[in-house]
Formats: structure tokens, sequence, C-alpha cells
């Protein structure tokens, strides 16, 4: 036996139209959950404002609670689609439900993983020996020295204390040469002012060395 599904064109095209109503929550003393009487929908379409209260005022008797004689309607004045409030009290008047405050959030500065530092050179330019202490070796070492760009690849890290040295000879990890490493030129320093720029991710300290040339 074959089965088969057979699929009509949709020929509805207009949307159906829900009658203007309000949702009415009951409550005795306050607008509380521990406080709630229960709750009906009112068809308001062409009604007044006093109408529709006296609508809900009279929706309000069916769950009057002992001991409270007395109603108000809490609304924002807007009925329709909306939620509004009955509440049956004896004192304290009830008020209409708060608008949560939002807080101004200050957002957080962005996070700056780069340490920049200003080396003056008064003499001409020199060779320098840059020293790294690392505390790890998850990421590329990288710096800048004005701009030319240095990147230290550790791919065997040892345990205890770490140190990368770069000269213009090369690059040594905790005493040994090796070559997983990238330059764009030998480390110096220029006469006048200059610029380091460290990326701080593994690496506690920076020490620089060098001779004044004149």
């Amino acid at each position: 036996m074959d089965n088969s599904l057979v699929m009509y064109p949709n020929l509805q095209f207009n949307p159906i139209e829900i009658p203007e109503f309000t949702l009415v929550e009951f409550y005795k003393e306050s607008i509380a959950v521990e406080n709630g009487l229960g709750y009906c929908i009112i068809p308001i379409k062409g009604l007044s404002q006093e109408q529709i209260e006296t609508e809900i005022t009279n929706k309000g008797t069916a769950v009057a609670h002992e001991g409270y004689t007395k109603f108000k309607v809490l609304s924002t004045g807007d009925f329709n689609h909306k939620i509004v409030y009955g509440v049956w009290y004896e004192t304290d008047e009830p008020v209409y439900p708060q608008e949560p405050e939002i807080e101004n959030l200050t957002p957080a500065a962005a996070l700056n993983i780069w340490k920049e530092i200003e080396v003056e050179n008064a003499a001409a330019p020199t060779y320098i020996t840059v020293t790294l202490t690392c505390s790890s070796f998850d990421d590329t070492i990288e710096f800048y020295i004005n701009k030319d760009y240095f990147a230290i690849d550790i791919t065997k890290p040892v345990d205890g204390v770490n140190t990368v040295t770069i000269t213009k000879d090369g690059v040594v990890y905790n005493g040994n040469p090796i070559d997983s490493f990238r330059m764009t030129s030998a480390p110096k320093l220029q006469a006048g002012a200059n610029s380091i720029k460290v990326k701080t991710i593994g690496v506690t300290n920076l020490d620089i060395k060098y001779k004044n040339k004149f």
C-alpha cells in the first residue's frame, strides 16, 4: 500500500485579528506572587477607561478576600493588550510596580597585552642585548624595537627560571642557542628616543644592556 501526502498552498493571506483586551491580575495587599488571587481576560473594544475600570472592579468582586474592603485598579492608563492589576487592601494603599532599574554600566578598558617603554640613547646607534624572563611559553614571545619585529618560539621549554636572550648574533634560551626565531633586524637602539613594545603574555621581566657609542 502506497502512502502519499498532498500539500496545498496556503490561501489565507490576511492575519487573524485579535480583538482589544486587557489581562487583569488580582492580588491582596500588594502585587506579589504569594498574594495572588487569580486573573481574567476582559474584552475592552469600544469601552472607555472608566468603563474598563468598572468592569475590572466587577470581576474583582468574584475574588474578594475576607478582611479586605477596599479595591484599587492599578494601570498605566493603557489597557489594550496590557497587563493591569486589581488589588484588595485594607490599610496601606497599593502602588503600581516600579519599572526595574537598569544600572549604567561603564565598559571596562580594553585589555592591552602590550607593554611599551621608551629608552633614550644619547649616543650613536648601537646594538643591544635583550634578556626576557619568562613564566610560560604557550604563546610566541613577541616584541618590537621601534619598527623592528622580533618573534621567538620555544618548542621545548624546561622547568624553572627561563630566560631568552637576543643579540645581533642570534637567540639563546637558558644558555643554549636556538634557531626558532624571526627578526627583521638585529636588536639595536637608534640615537635619540627609542620605543620598545613587549607582549606581556608569559613575559615577566625585560632587561636591556648596551654600550654607548660616540
